[in-house]
């Protein structure tokens, strides 16, 4: 992805086609969380911005919860991932730390954005994502494409004991030592292991190689760092 400016803001952006791939970030300020005050103008620039008729989000809960989103979606709902066909209409998702996954479709102008801290990696909250690609929009497995999006990685994601031992018990991260570094968690590997589970090519699956924590490059909100602070990160996902 590359770093582009708008006014005053900047955001990583990726176009593959007519599908665009947004993360904003932290260079200068401009947190988007629904409780902020600005929340509802910080909205207004991305729309305006990326000329979006729409943006489609809900409230998170660290679930599996996967909505499929028209364009009379009501926003607010729980869950944890949203998938759409509605054109200039984005889904997208707050995270500091936790991972925005991206997922499409271009052959059926399919798009989508899950939520996955540790929780949702545990949950697989992805396969579930890839299930409504098949069974809601007749998605071949092997034309959906994914992008792993910044989050606190290996390098600074330490966990304890006993939530290590959680996930070497998994049924599907069960033993496999290439999930962790020590006590630090690769949410990465789990993720790109519950996504060849599925027959995700390996081929389509991408990383956005951004640590939330550690980054000075492109700078994040990192709810380790300042866990006092509402700011989020947004990522999105649209057709144009």
């Amino acid at each position: 992805m590359k770093l582009i400016q708008l006014e005053d803001k900047y955001f990583l952006y990726k176009k593959i086609k007519n599908i665009n791939l947004v993360v904003s970030t932290a260079n200068t300020e401009f947190g988007i969380h629904p409780k902020l005050e600005n929340y509802d103008q910080n909205i207004e620039f991305i729309k305006k911005k990326f000329d979006l008729l729409k943006i489609f989000t809900v409230s998170q809960t660290h679930s599996n919860i996967v909505h499929t989103c028209d364009y009379d979606f009501v926003n607010g709902i729980e869950g944890d991932g949203l998938i759409t066909k509605e054109k200039k209409c984005a889904v997208g998702v707050f995270t500091a730390d936790c991972v925005p996954i991206f997922l499409f479709d271009i052959n059926k102008q399919v798009v989508s954005v899950v939520h996955s801290g540790w929780k949702g990696i545990y949950k697989e909250i992805v396969v579930n994502a890839i299930d409504v690609f098949i069974e809601k929009y007749n998605s071949n497995v092997s034309d959906i494409c994914v992008y792993i999006g910044p989050h606190n990685m290996n390098c600074c994601y330490e966990i304890g004991e006993d939530l290590k031992n959680k996930f070497l018990n998994h049924e599907h991260f069960k033993n496999n030592l290439r999930i962790f570094n020590g006590n630090n968690l690769d949410m990465i590997e789990c993720i790109k292991i519950s996504l060849l589970s599925k027959g995700i090519l390996e081929q389509n699956i991408n990383v956005i190689n951004y640590c939330t924590y550690c980054s000075e490059e492109v700078k994040f909100y990192s709810y380790r760092k300042n866990n006092l602070s509402l700011n989020r990160i947004f990522s999105f996902i649209f057709i144009n």
